[in-house]
């Protein structure tokens, strides 16, 4: 699978549970490979300087960013445990 990858330029809110992500919150960061959310997540978080956000030298994924399936069009959000289907609007 292939994923667009969406940082949030900010914190979200204490407490967000969004249901509808405006993408102008967002920046693009790349188009990233992976077999599922859990292996797209391992490979955009830093643990021993392989992963793909250490090549692209970003940050690591966190609670708030979003992930956009390219073959489905879903958007995943990321969540302290997880990840969760939302609607989008707005331009990313």
């Amino acid at each position: 699978m292939t994923y667009t990858v969406l940082y949030r330029l900010d914190l979200p809110p204490p407490g967000a549970d969004p249901v509808d992500v405006d993408l102008a919150d967002y920046k693009p960061i790349a188009h990233v490979q992976a077999l599922d959310l859990e292996a797209l997540f391992r490979d955009m978080n830093a643990v021993d300087g392989t992963e793909k956000c250490c090549r692209l030298r970003v940050r690591s994924m966190t609670v708030g960013d979003v992930a956009i399936d390219l073959e489905t069009g879903t958007a995943w959000y990321c969540e302290p445990a997880g990840w969760k289907s939302v609607t989008t609007r707005g331009a990313g």
